[in-house]
């Protein structure tokens, strides 16, 4: 389990995530299974969603459940 902050919609600030998650299943050997928990308000949901996407996080060889 890790954490990681993204403080605005910043499509950029996904894409980094995105290497983060994409480096420690790498270096762990792990499938590319993962998570999202988002501890928002409401309102922030649809452009979080949106972003992940946009960043590619939503496409992985595994399973993706937010």
């Amino acid at each position: 389990m890790r954490y990681h902050a993204v403080s605005d919609g910043n499509v950029e600030a996904f894409v980094t995530l995105r290497h983060r998650i994409e480096q420690c299943e790498k270096d762990a050997g792990l499938d590319e299974n993962r998570v999202f928990y988002l501890a928002l308000p409401p309102q922030a949901f649809p452009q979080t969603i949106e972003a992940l996407g946009r960043a590619g996080l939503n496409d992985s060889a595994g399973w993706t459940r937010i």
